[in-house]
């Protein structure tokens, strides 16, 4: 048996064959991690969402992070009796009871609020749009005389 010498178009061909396989191969393992990488981004995201869905009724400590926050970032100091709901995902959602609003300065009780509750959207949150889906409060109990510059009643 006699073996033929490929002739030099057969040996073109066959390197441009080869050319091609290996630059489809490339491309295809290319395609290949970018869909691996996506698959972990929609991973990762997917487990924050669910964190930040679990993130609510974290008790006490919650609490009163949340009253010296009101505290310092307003000129009243505020105690707040139970911390109902709040939750980050899918709503930003804020319910709490028997809360109580002092003057900082004289330390006198401005009102209580037997409830009240706010709800945002998240994306409005972040995105500062300044909208609130619901706001109610429950049972207000202003006190005689003391907000505003005169007397209320």
């Amino acid at each position: 048996m006699v073996l033929l010498e490929p002739t030099a178009a057969e040996k073109a061909a066959l390197k441009a064959e080869m050319k091609k396989q290996k630059k489809k191969g490339l491309v295809s393992h290319f395609t290949t991690w970018i869909l691996r990488l996506s698959l972990i981004f929609v991973v990762i995201i997917g487990i924050l969402l669910f964190v930040l869905s679990q993130f609510n009724n974290l008790g006490d400590d919650f609490k009163i992070t949340m009253e010296k926050y009101f505290t310092e970032n307003t000129p009243y100091r505020v105690k707040i009796g139970k911390l109902n709901k709040f939750t980050v995902m899918p709503d930003f959602v804020l319910d709490v009871s028997n809360v109580q609003v002092y003057n900082q300065e004289t330390q006198t009780q401005l009102f209580d609020l037997g409830a009240a509750h706010v709800s945002s959207s998240l994306m409005d949150i972040v995105l500062k749009r300044n909208r609130i889906k619901n706001f109610y409060i429950d049972e207000l109990k202003l006190n005689r005389g003391i907000t505003g510059g005169s007397p209320v009643f």
